[in-house]
């Protein structure tokens, strides 16, 4: 069976490329083949390694992003056609025009895309999304047969708009720890992670880092260090998106309008003016940090903080509590109704339910190594007895099975 897994990842990390393109110099001239093995290797989040997971169950999978460039313009040209006379999503329907996969992943909340595809390639008999908790509002879901998800928030909120999703939680690969078996650095503790200043993203987050700053010795890494013009524009959008809906509350129309996707998506993203970085974090920021040097991190921290996206108001649902119990580190992440599932509190995984015990446990697994290396050795095997690509991998080939059945 062929899955083919369309990601667009790099739209969330634009920076990844310039990262990939420092610690891999010369990567964009290779071939199709080689370049894909360099990002493959990189372990970047684009790939999710179930080609290799799933081999072994009867699938072909092929991950295709099309925001890297210089990899799909390499496949185009080595299938003689000039990239440059292509548009990105050109190459993605040759792609599967050449493939003719039964089962497409697809993660872009682009709709047109995927349209295309669907009117262009009769091989396709399921199309499976992918979304976190932050819920993307647009007509890509009329499309998606299946949508899977890691916030159990997102399967109610999908059950709303009428669509049956399946919850897959995230995982870890642990052949990274085969690449890295040993720490570079020392880092007492560090927090990895996005702090977007808008509604429904990471204002809890940032409060919470606010008031840890001065009593933790904290190294925040964070795409958000680096400011773009575009950040400003999305800002200003945000602001104006908000000011006018003050006004539809005011004049009571906002009620009658719901049904506008327009209005939905204003009511998404909209969200007081502020500045990109909050000054108070500004200077304690460093650049984010992706792929093997991302890992690289995690490895060298002895406590790796967690707090997960305002989206995730009930449960534990992020990518970071797999990486950072998988890399060996301390985990000290938000308590979450459903933590207890994924790990034993305060034994696989430390745990705070406010900033004052955040800074307490944070302080207290520094003063007690042998008490914090227990932790991150218990947490380690809790995930890779349970939480590895292979256990989802095995969890995804029975949700395909079951929905072609039907």
């Amino acid at each position: 069976m062929k899955l083919l897994n369309i990601a667009d990842a790099t739209a969330s990390y634009p920076l990844y490329l310039k990262s990939l393109a420092v610690r891999f110099p010369g990567y964009e001239n290779l071939s199709y083949r080689d370049q894909y093995g360099v990002i493959d290797r990189d372990h970047f989040v684009w790939g999710m390694p179930y080609h290799r997971t799933m081999g072994s169950m009867g699938y072909d999978v092929w991950n295709v992003d099309r925001g890297i460039k210089s990899l799909q313009h390499a496949w185009a040209r080595e299938h003689g056609v000039d990239p440059t006379k292509l548009g990105r999503d050109d190459i993605v329907l040759a792609q599967a025009r050449t493939f003719r996969p039964d089962v497409i992943l697809y993660d872009p909340a682009d709709p047109v895309l995927l349209r295309k595809i669907l009117d262009d390639v009769s091989s396709i008999r399921l199309v499976l999304g992918w979304v976190g908790s932050a819920l993307t509002v647009g007509r890509t879901w009329d499309m998606i047969d299946l949508p899977l998800t890691c916030a159990p928030e997102s399967v109610s909120r999908l059950s709303t708009m009428g669509l049956s999703a399946q919850h897959v939680n995230h995982s870890f690969d642990p052949a990274i720890n085969e690449e890295l078996n040993r720490r570079t650095d020392a880092i007492p503790v560090s927090f990895i992670g996005s702090i977007v200043r808008r509604r429904e993203f990471h204002l809890t987050r940032e409060r919470t880092l606010l008031e840890m700053r001065d009593a933790v010795p904290m190294s925040i890494y964070s795409p958000s260090a680096a400011v773009r013009p575009k950040d400003y524009l999305k800002i200003g959008a945000a602001s104006v998106a908000s000011a006018g809906l003050s006004v539809l509350r005011q004049t009571r129309l906002l009620p009658h309008l719901k049904s506008i996707a327009a209005i939905r998506t204003a009511e998404r993203v909209a969200s007081p003016l502020r500045r990109p970085i909050h000054p108070g974090l500004a200077k304690r920021m460093r650049p984010g940090v992706y792929g093997m040097e991302y890992f690289q991190v995690l490895k060298n921290s002895d406590v790796s903080f967690n707090i997960h996206a305002d989206t995730s108001t009930s449960f534990a649902s992020n990518i970071r509590l797999y990486e950072a119990t998988g890399m060996e580190s301390c985990l000290l992440t938000d308590w979450k109704v459903n933590l207890p599932e994924l790990y034993e509190p305060d034994v696989d995984v430390a745990v705070y339910r406010s900033v004052e015990e955040a800074v307490e446990k944070a302080n207290w697994l520094l003063d007690h190594a042998r008490d914090r290396e227990e932790i991150a050795r218990a947490g380690m095997r809790r995930t890779l007895a349970a939480h590895t690509f292979k256990h989802r991998a095995q969890q995804i080939d029975e949700i395909i099975r079951e929905h072609l059945r039907h």
